[in-house]
């Protein structure tokens, strides 16, 4: 991710809303997951594009694709 380059494939969009995890525990990290509400929609293209998500009921042992930006751990690399 090369956030300081100027290209014509970015998109600057304000957050309306930030919905945290229930169980989001700022001193462990733990559930350290959120999702955004943007205040205008992003206009899809090769490089945006909508992301898949399970129904209610996901079959156990399914496989899932996990994407994300920040450490791994803590002190580790920030651009997991």
């Amino acid at each position: 991710n090369r956030l300081l380059s100027e290209n014509n494939t970015r998109q600057e969009k304000k957050v309306a809303r930030i919905f945290l995890h229930p169980d989001w525990n700022s001193e462990t990290l733990a559930n350290d997951l959120a999702i955004l509400r943007l205040s205008t929609a992003v206009k899809f293209n090769q490089y945006v594009q909508p992301a898949c998500l399970p129904g209610p009921d996901p079959p156990s042992n399914s496989d899932v694709i996990l994407i994300g930006w920040g450490a791994e751990q803590m002190g580790g690399n920030p651009y997991a």
